[in-house]
């Protein structure tokens, strides 16, 4: 298939090599020195001891140039999505896939880009670029790529689907792919900002029983604050673990997978590369959900992050 990835960051390039590094035909749309670098250099992905081997998908620069596509993946952080919204509706795809955090504006992201043909999505992925230009990443087994299974084309999340898989990237459905956004906001958006308000990162946040038992009850009180406002949390797994379970557990669980790759690489990387650009914007989002209900919990997270 013919696939454009739209955005070089750290999800764009996993993306494009895993499904370059396949056989499909996969395009990147990048920028001066990232357009440089793609060119000269390629991706070289590293997860886990797997042997890391560079993968060189074609590099764009403008959506003008790219022609048409099967498929295009909109890999950008959620600050960006205002400025990339007019060029991303100029790509020439059938199926345009979200893989952006997008607890408000889902909407409108669709109707810019072409209901008819958009699926909203999310990553399944994480990871961070070391100084030799590896990008060592992980697959979330506790999230793999999401995709919502309502509006675009016909038979589109299946063939969306079925273009992850060739590729060995699992994926799952959400119904109702907004009120899915808006849950994992709470939880992101409370979890990378304890990690940043954290002197010693993750590791240290994994450490301090107390730290991470907060960062568990910021993210209690928003979800409960986003079913008393008529948004039920989800998925199951979510609701289970931050509403059902007691506290003490979903701490003692969550301190475990701080310490881990999950910590590691999904989690820590990103918060700290995105502290005062999307993790902001999102920090900013969740409050807007919570208009009119008090959270103490999240705002002094939020604010121990600025």
């Amino acid at each position: 298939m013919r696939v454009l990835v739209f955005g070089a960051g750290v999800i764009g390039r996993i993306y494009a090599a895993r499904l370059a590094a396949t056989g499909h035909q996969v395009s990147i749309l990048a920028r001066g020195a990232k357009a440089e670098q793609l060119r000269e250099s390629g991706i070289t992905l590293q997860r886990g001891h797997t042997a890391a081997e560079a993968i060189y998908p074609a590099v764009l620069e403008t959506p003008q140039e790219a022609g048409e596509f099967d498929v295009a993946f909109v890999a950008i952080r959620r600050d960006q999505v205002g400025d990339a919204l007019a060029d991303i509706a100029t790509v020439r795809a059938r199926i345009i896939v979200s893989l952006v955090n997008l607890p408000l504006g889902l909407a409108g992201f669709g109707a810019a880009v072409g209901s008819e043909r958009f699926i909203p999505g999310f990553p399944g992925v994480a990871g961070s670029l070391d100084r030799k230009g590896t990008l060592h990443y992980l697959e979330l087994a506790q999230q793999p790529t999401i995709l919502g299974n309502v509006g675009g084309p016909a038979g589109g999340v299946e063939e969306v689907g079925g273009l992850l898989r060739s590729a060995g990237m699992k994926f799952r459905t959400a119904e109702d792919m907004a009120t899915w956004m808006q849950s994992h906001a709470v939880f992101i958006s409370a979890f990378e900002s304890a990690i940043v308000a954290t002197p010693g990162g993750v590791v240290s946040l994994a450490a301090d029983r107390k730290a991470t038992r907060n960062a568990v009850a910021a993210v209690r009180e928003g979800l409960r604050a986003l079913e008393a406002r008529g948004t039920r949390a989800a998925p199951a797994a979510v609701r289970l673990i931050f509403l059902s379970l007691p506290l003490w557990f979903a701490t003692a669980y969550w301190r475990r997978q701080l310490a881990g790759d999950l910590g590691r690489l999904g989690l820590e990387p990103h918060a700290v590369a995105t502290r005062h650009t999307e993790l902001t914007q999102l920090q900013d989002d969740v409050l807007q959900l919570m208009a009119g209900t008090p959270t103490p919990r999240l705002d002094a997270l939020f604010n121990a992050a600025r």
